[in-house]
């Protein structure tokens, strides 16, 4: 079973079916693992960056079965995401279309196109110009404020997925693993926290960076203990950075 949605103000010119977009969607790639990639595409009139979700988990099929919002597949998933972030204010960069091949309930393939907006992430603007960390600081503690508040979990939330457009609010990207409304706990904060803290590392002094976590967990009203919360997210954070580094060298070597 195939499924092709057009989102309100996609562009014109966009395939009109799923098998169509799959094999006609194509571009650059510019970010890819073993499960899906990202290719830069210049398809109607726009700059779009299309992700394709080529593999499913069966973790992956199950969190879109089992856990808020229940989607089919791992792209309707971010759109569904998407919804609730905009329902607690917070932006999330504009998504035209998506689109899911299933096997029953269970995902075999899917897509999920976005249009491109010009501007830097928020790790990218904290390297260029580290004197911006408190300002920067600030629009990061807004976000997290509202996410723990509408209870909104976002495991993979890093300074590379805060998208910066010139004159406009931040925007969210990266949302195929997100959830909401969910039952807030110690380790699913400090998760989302620590992928965090290991990106501000180096940029953002480290009493800077438990201060802004601190205030944030006590302006969303959580009863959750602060210190063992910021110390798991720490480690996590540091472990986070190891796998990174590996994975790193692994793609230089011959």
């Amino acid at each position: 079973m195939q499924r092709w949605i057009l989102l309100p103000g996609a562009p014109r010119g966009l395939p009109e079916d799923f098998s169509s977009a799959w094999e006609e969607l194509r571009g650059e790639t510019v970010d890819q693992n073993r499960f899906r990639h990202v290719e830069r595409v210049e398809a109607a009139g726009r700059t779009l960056f299309v992700k394709f979700f080529h593999k499913a988990s069966w973790k992956d099929r199950l969190r879109n079965l089992l856990t808020p919002p229940r989607t089919f597949s791992q792209a309707a998933r971010e759109v569904k995401v998407a919804a609730l972030l905009e329902e607690a204010g917070i932006g999330t960069v504009p998504m035209a279309a998506f689109g899911e091949e299933r096997f029953g309930p269970f995902e075999k393939r899917s897509i999920l196109v976005t249009v491109g907006i010009p501007g830097p992430t928020l790790g990218e603007a904290l390297r260029r110009d580290p004197g911006k960390a408190p300002g920067l600081a600030g629009v990061l503690e807004e976000i997290l404020g509202r996410l723990l508040a509408r209870r909104i979990y976002l495991p993979d939330l890093s300074l590379e997925h805060i998208l910066l457009p010139r004159e406009a609010p931040p925007l969210l990207l990266d949302l195929h693993n997100g959830a909401g409304p969910i039952r807030w706990n110690s380790r699913r904060i400090a998760r989302m926290l620590g992928r965090l803290w290991a990106g501000a590392r180096g940029t953002v002094p480290p009493f800077r960076a438990l201060r802004s976590a601190r205030k944030v967990l006590e302006r969303a009203g959580t009863s959750l203990p602060a210190g063992e919360i910021l110390e798991e997210a720490a480690r996590r954070g540091e472990r986070w950075e190891t796998r990174e580094r590996r994975k790193r060298r692994r793609e230089v070597e011959p």
